[in-house]
């Protein structure tokens, strides 16, 4: 039987709350255990404009991580979670896999 390993390692901070002006509170961060691997990817905007980078990571099934909450990856990046996808199949078992951007706006000029 196959069994994934977790051998990256990821912070999670969970959304506490959103004040009035939207600045959005976190709680304790935790590290966690992760598959983590990242990859170029180009997604051309019709303004021009390309967002560059982004990575796949599958967690433990016990783990708890949301679409707002934050991640800081093992670089320091912080990107935008953009899918949470707990999944199970033959393979890996249960898993929870998340999708994030890692977003670089760029032009004809260069790094907007």
């Amino acid at each position: 039987m196959y069994r994934m390993r977790f051998s990256d390692s990821v912070t999670i901070e969970k959304k506490i709350s959103k004040d009035a002006s939207h600045k959005v509170t976190y709680g304790t961060a935790k590290t966690v255990k992760c598959a983590l691997q990242t990859g170029l990817q180009n997604l051309q905007m019709n303004t021009g404009k390309e967002n560059i980078a982004s990575a796949w990571i599958a967690f433990p099934p016990d783990t708890d991580v949301a679409i707002d909450d934050r991640i800081t990856l093992p670089d320091g990046t912080q990107p935008h979670i953009t899918s949470v996808s707990p999944q199970e199949n033959d393979i890996t078992k249960k898993v929870v896999y998340i999708e994030v951007y890692l977003t670089k706006s760029t032009s004809a000029g260069g790094v907007v």
